[in-house]
């Protein structure tokens, strides 16, 4: 049986704000935002996220 998890972080809106860690992106099967060339500007964990580990935005 597999279990889905639903999570939304909504107030990241800087590169340097981060509501999520590193381990639950990478966790993730998937990760959906509005607008991904704005989340690769403002997303701070996920540009956080790609420049700590081997999680990219593809």
């Amino acid at each position: 049986m597999k279990i889905f998890t639903h999570s939304s972080g909504v107030g990241s809106f800087l590169p340097t704000m981060r509501e999520v860690d590193v381990k639950t992106i990478k966790r993730a099967d998937q990760i959906v935002v509005d607008d991904l060339d704005s989340a690769k500007e403002e997303a701070g964990e996920r540009i956080y996220a790609a420049s700590q580990s081997n999680w990219d935005f593809s």
